[in-house]
């Protein structure tokens, strides 16, 4: 029988800081288990499958016996990072299952939900995390791959190398969740942890290219036509975009030709807050939102029941884009209400 109570992953060590103790218990109960399926989130994103291949790459170093699931939406531009670890056959029954990246239950993918009852680690970096595991691994990091990282240098000695394959996946981890380290939720961390990558020899300039410097020509479509049809409110504070369903049916547009293209509406001069709706499949929208830092982009989202950090955010919404946008507007006078009142118990 598996027990219902959340663990904290706390040992008591002396003259270790109490941060390095919860990733030391991570580490020690990764040493005592075995069979590992590690999920990744729906409509995955290099976070959460840099993060997943680069510990399934380090247990399987560890001699454990280690599968990502067979997440059917993975993307040609990231398949590459996971081939050969994906469990491709039903018949693998794994006896430790872990999330990556993936903040609550509502994130795992089309058939991933019958492990819904049976999480045993959650590894994860976002504020919102709902901790619907048996053990939670969360640190609120920039990415989930500087938790990752994290863990696996609990395993090492100081000034340890990471192997090339798993430099590169957390590379691509933390890279993308932090615009090639051009957002705001960048840290110090984040360069040390892509430094720390960057010394086990990987080509910074291939990668950097594939996923930064590359732009089909169905994207600049895309976007040309969302940022045609783009309202600004709130005297140009808050502006709201939509990638229509037929605009991405004309173009033939993909995942990966759409990723970070939230963060075009945030760029804008004089906007502290952006939603991006994309509208996808069942009549729902996609919405990601993100803020400069003037904004709580996880406030925004959690009016719709989403949520994120405080830099980014998302959540769906049944309705067509118009419909959600009209939906927007009615509560974006929430969004600024709430920062006023948060500001003014800081002063």
């Amino acid at each position: 029988m598996k027990p219902n109570k959340k663990v904290k992953l706390v040992l008591h060590k002396e003259n270790v800081p109490q941060q390095s103790m919860v990733y030391l218990a991570a580490a020690e109960l990764l040493a005592r288990r075995d069979n590992f399926l590690i999920i990744t989130h729906k409509r995955p994103d290099g976070d959460t499958i840099g993060s997943a291949a680069a510990l399934c790459r380090f247990l399987r170093g560890l001699g454990k016996t280690a599968f990502i699931y067979n997440n059917r939406e993975i993307t040609p531009k990231y398949y590459p990072l996971v081939a050969g670890l994906v469990a491709l056959s039903h018949e693998y029954v794994p006896d430790t299952i872990i999330t990556v990246d993936t903040a609550s239950l509502a994130m795992l993918p089309t058939g991933a939900t019958a492990y819904r009852e049976d999480i045993d680690i959650v590894i994860d970096h976002h504020e919102s995390n709902t901790r619907y595991g048996k053990y939670c691994l969360v640190e609120n990091r920039a990415a989930c791959g500087e938790v990752i990282y994290e863990l696996i240098a609990a395993f090492s000695n100081e000034g340890f190398l990471l192997p090339a394959d798993i430099a590169e996946a957390i590379y691509v981890a933390v890279s993308t969740d932090t615009g090639c380290f051009s957002y705001s939720n960048t840290t110090a961390e984040s360069l040390f942890v892509a430094a720390r990558c960057a010394v086990s020899g990987i080509s910074l300039e291939r990668i950097n290219k594939i996923l930064f410097r590359t732009t089909s020509r169905a994207r600049a479509i895309v976007e040309s036509d969302m940022m045609h049809g783009i309202k600004f409110y709130e005297n140009g504070r808050a502006a709201v975009a939509i990638i229509s369903s037929s605009i991405q049916e004309s173009t033939g547009v993909s995942a990966d030709d759409l990723e970070n293209i939230a963060s075009v509406a945030s760029s804008i001069e004089g906007v502290d807050i952006a939603y991006t709706i994309t509208e996808i499949a069942d009549g729902e929208c996609k919405v990601s939102v993100r803020t400069n830092g003037a904004v709580s982009a996880n406030n925004a989202a959690k009016l719709f029941g989403g949520g994120g950090h405080r830099g980014a955010a998302g959540f769906v919404r049944k309705g067509s884009g118009k419909q959600v946008r009209r939906d927007i507007e009615n509560r974006l006078n929430l969004v600024f209400e709430s920062e006023i009142k948060t500001a003014d118990t800081q002063l």
